[in-house]
């Protein structure tokens, strides 16, 4: 007989992957979940190839034994980074918790069900990655016979700590967040100010000072490397020990720090688990309300207003769908302060101030377009979409005001970086205004195509909203999507040299608007 904790972590994977859709024949959803199962392969490829360059091209420098602490980091910082925000919605404050807890089942077991969960859609991640940088260590620095092994162990144990580490920052952020009164609005303040510290860490220990090494002294680079990636993952030391050693005792010290701190984790969670989903779950309601004037407005800024608060209600929705529109914010301030010399030298690239003025404004709308809130907004309806459709309105209103959400984030931004890069760089009239009507447009044009994504890709079935819009294949490729399109006119304008610059942004410009009036027109004819 399963083990209680094992069948509710199948009921999640079968959830998460539509296994049970994949076996009905004629299901409506299958070639949906074909679709999304193909796009994953592709993904999985892609990054595969990645990391394999990445470790093929370290091992022909000659530092080939960097390969294991740096992989093992790398998979380590990205699994945090990323975890935190799943956290609250797959261990704490998820749709099932009630009828969870009622049922006779260990805490302790909710927790492992949940935490592995976590655990695995990671490990699979940490797989595609450091398969192939073991397969370009293997073949560069031909390790002892037990090196499969051993990069095996690291693999299944590259994520317990920093998905148990994750999960820890994500129960106090939640829990302290508990105690105010706006608590989505705390997390989303509190989780944004830890990923803000963690990529200040990563940029502080990522520092090199060029000026002290000779670029050919490669193996002062591989120790830098080494260096930094153990400064960064301490516990990377012993993995390295292992794999380049074979020193058994450091693996199985690896093992062991790996395995302790997760039964700690479960342990310690367990006392506080039912506490802190209660306060994540309670609400509390003003007693002393009084009706006064009521109010009233157009269906369509009513329904603007509803899609504004459903954003920012969230703080999954904000945390990984508006990260685009912070991280153009950052990038517009970070280039309108530096000088084109200090730029230089930070990416190391010469005469890089001509080369920004031509492509900055596709680079900046590549970031921006991260932020795409249409590609989920109409699928997080979910349940309750027949209340929209109840109402009566056009769909073209409903469309409308989940357009208007997207482009209320990204314009402002859009409009600042325009007024900003006119006072940095001294140009041309024709690129001062394509300062500001590149960005524009290419905001319009991410909103309509994430909600032409969402129109031929909904999912309204949804168990987790994490899953939704970390994972779902409209939410991918409507930030993905509206981020490659952009790097067109930047090739464009970077191989064809002899061309006028100025031309390509037009005619790019010119094309995405385009394009964006078609899709607009396809929506409207929808019908919910």
């Amino acid at each position: 007989m399963k083990n209680n904790g094992v069948i509710l972590f199948q009921l999640l994977l079968e959830n998460q992957f539509r296994i049970n859709e994949m076996k009905e024949k004629h299901n409506k959803h299958r070639k949906h979940a074909i679709a999304v199962g193909i796009s994953m392969v592709v993904i999985i490829i892609m990054l595969a190839g990645y990391s394999f360059a990445l470790g093929f091209s370290l091992g022909r420098m000659g530092i080939g034994q960097v390969i294991p602490s740096y992989g093992i980091t790398i998979v380590s910082v990205i699994t945090l980074f990323f975890t935190v925000f799943k956290s609250n919605g797959i261990i704490f404050g998820f749709k099932d918790y009630e009828m969870l807890v009622s049922l006779p089942i260990k805490t302790s077991t909710i927790i492992t069900s949940r935490f592995l969960y976590m655990y695995v859609m990671n490990t699979l991640f940490a797989a595609v990655v450091m398969i192939p940088l073991g397969i370009a260590y293997y073949i560069f620095e031909s390790p002892t016979g037990l090196f499969v092994v051993i990069w095996l162990c690291g693999i299944l144990l590259s994520t317990m700590i920093p998905t148990t580490l994750a999960a820890v920052i994500g129960a106090i952020i939640v829990y302290v967040s508990s105690h105010f009164k706006y608590t989505n609005a705390c997390v989303t303040v509190l989780s944004f100010g830890f990923v803000i510290g963690i990529l200040g860490v990563s940029v502080r220990m990522g520092n090199v000072n060029t000026t002290t090494l000779d670029v050919n002294q490669l193996s002062k680079i591989g120790e830098l490397i080494s260096n930094q990636s153990k400064s960064l993952y301490p516990i990377s030391t012993l993995f390295e020990k292992a794999v380049i050693q074979g020193n058994v005792s450091a693996l199985l010290l690896f093992i062991l720090i790996s395995a302790g701190w997760y039964f700690l984790f479960q342990k310690v969670l367990s006392l506080r688990y039912k506490a802190i989903n209660t306060a994540i779950m309670t609400h509390s309601a003003t007693s002393n309300y009084k009706i006064t004037k009521l109010k009233t407005s157009s269906a369509l800024t009513a329904l603007y207003k509803k899609e504004l608060k459903r954003f920012f209600s969230s703080t999954v929705y904000v945390l990984n769908v508006g990260m685009g529109a912070i991280m153009a914010l950052v990038m517009t301030i970070g280039i309108f302060v530096l000088e084109p010399a200090r730029l230089e030298e930070l990416i190391q690239i010469s005469d890089l101030n001509n080369i920004l003025i031509k492509v900055i404004s596709f680079v900046f709308s590549a970031v921006l377009a991260l932020s795409c809130t249409t590609s989920v907004s109409l699928s997080l309806e979910g349940k309750n979409l027949w209340i929209l459709k109840s109402l009566p309105v056009k769909t073209k209103t409903i469309v409308d005001s989940k357009i208007l959400v997207n482009l209320t984030i990204t314009v402002p931004i859009a409009l600042l970086f325009g007024l900003l890069m006119n006072i940095k760089f001294q140009t041309d009239i024709v690129t001062r205004i394509m300062f500001f009507v590149t960005p524009v447009i290419y905001s319009l044009f991410v909103a309509v195509w994430g909600m032409f994504l969402n129109i031929k890709m909904p999912n309204f079935e949804w168990e987790s909203e994490t899953a939704l819009i970390k994972q779902g294949i409209a939410s991918m490729m409507g930030m993905l999507g509206g981020s490659f399109f952009a790097m067109f006119p930047i090739l464009a304008i970077l191989f064809l040299a002899n061309q006028s610059y100025q031309m390509i942004q037009i005619g790019a410009t010119s094309f995405f608007a385009i394009v964006s009036i078609l899709l607009y027109q396809f929506i409207q004819k929808y019908k919910l």
